[in-house]
C-alpha cells in the first residue's frame, strides 16, 4: 500500500520514513488499525481511543482532508491485490465505503481539534 502511495512526492514527505518497509512500525500499526477496525464494525465505540490518538497524529503531522482520496487509492488497490480472485467488485466498495466511513470521523474529529487549537491560541 505504502509503494502505491508514495508515488506522490507532496504525500511521501508527509511521513517518517524511518518507520515505512516490511518490518517499519508504520506498516504494522496500519494493519492492526485496519483489523481493528474490521472487527468492531459494529461496534464503533470502541475505536473511540484509536479515533483520537490517530486524529492527534494527523495533526501533528499536517494530514489535510485532502490526503484521504490518496490514501484510499492506495489502500484499496493493495487490498485488491492481496486478495486476488476474491477481490470481487462487492467487496472492494465494500471496503471503501468502510474506508470512506471511518474517513469521515476521522476527518470531522481532526477539524474538531483544530478549531480547539485556534480557540486556545487566540485565533
Amino acid at each position: 500500500m505504502y509503494a502505491r502511495l508514495f508515488r506522490d512526492e507532496q504525500i511521501r514527505a508527509l511521513f517518517n520514513h524511518a518507520n515505512q518497509g516490511d518490518g517499519g512500525a508504520q506498516v504494522h500499526a496500519l494493519a492492526a488499525a485496519i483489523l481493528t477496525y474490521a472487527r468492531n464494525i459494529e461496534d464503533l465505540g470502541a475505536l473511540t481511543p484509536v479515533v483520537e490518538r490517530v486524529a492527534h497524529k494527523h495533526i501533528g503531522f499536517h494530514i489535510l482532508p485532502e490526503h484521504y482520496p490518496y490514501v484510499a487509492t492506495a489502500l484499496l488497490s493493495a487490498i485488491a491485490d492481496v486478495l486476488g480472485d476474491a477481490a470481487t467488485d462487492e467487496i472492494v466498495n465494500a471496503w471503501g465505503e468502510a474506508y470512506w466511513f471511518l474517513a469521515e470521523i476521522l476527518k470531522s474529529r481532526e477539524s474538531a481539534i483544530r478549531a480547539e487549537i485556534e480557540h486556545l491560541e487566540g485565533g
